[in-house]
């Protein structure tokens, strides 16, 4: 005879499937209807995760893309030989 379904209790178990119950990980007897709602909320949660993940690789493409698109900063701007414009120099209205 086969185990009853643990998450309804109704009908059958047909599957086992893993899941946390008091922090540890067991295995669990499910029927097909209750196997499936589960196999549909783990695809949910993969295809937000993988969502998420393009997400992050479009904005890191975009960040490199306006990184390259600005001036660079030479050495021979940074060095401290750079005359730099006194107040004196400074324009006035």
């Amino acid at each position: 005879m086969n185990p009853m379904c643990d998450r309804c209790g109704s009908r059958a178990a047909t599957a086992k499937a893993l899941a946390m119950r008091g922090g540890q990980a067991v295995y669990e007897s499910l029927c097909d209807r209750c196997r499936t709602s589960g196999d549909r909320a783990r695809a949910v949660f993969a295809g937000a995760a993988a969502l998420a993940a393009l997400a992050a690789g479009v904005g890191a493409v975009a960040y490199a893309s306006r990184r390259a698109a600005a001036p660079a900063k030479t050495a021979l701007a940074r060095s401290p030989d750079v005359r730099h414009r006194s107040q004196s120099d400074s324009y006035t209205a």
